[in-house]
């Protein structure tokens, strides 16, 4: 059988075997950004529309949903909603629940890791680099 064969740039010990011919599984791919979406994307940021769930299960189930799709603008859509209301809970001397604090790594670390990588820089450099070129835009 032929398999995909799949390394984490960032995490190099493991490996993903995904077979050529699971139509599931290979649906879930796709091929990473180009430097050009990238700025795309950063310089759509501003504009993009949050999506706000009150329900706590709705949320969670769509925000992963959406994480789980790899679909970087609707990522971006999510990181938005929660760094939002991460930081009026911090204002008002609360924290972010659990579940949505663990969307919001999820988020971050693939939008990071792959910004990362074609950008080629460091995932931690990767919000320096938006808020510097979100401010070039102003």
């Amino acid at each position: 059988m032929e398999y995909y064969e799949l390394k984490p740039v960032y995490h190099d010990t493991s490996t993903i075997y995904v077979p050529v011919n699971n139509e599931k599984l290979t649906a879930k791919m796709r091929k990473i950004l180009s430097s050009d979406e990238v700025h795309e994307l950063i310089r759509s940021m501003p504009d993009e529309e949050e999506i706000c769930i009150s329900d706590n299960f709705e949320r969670k189930n769509t925000y992963r949903d959406i994480i789980n799709s790899g679909n970087p603008k609707d990522i971006i859509r999510v990181i938005k909603t929660l760094k939002r209301i991460k930081l009026e809970k911090e204002t008002s001397g609360k924290r972010l629940c659990a579940a949505d604090e663990h969307l919001l790594n999820d988020a971050l670390k693939i939008l990071h890791d792959e910004f990362a990588l074609v950008l080629n820089i460091q995932p931690e450099q990767v919000d320096p680099f938006i808020i510097k070129e979100l401010s070039e835009i102003k």
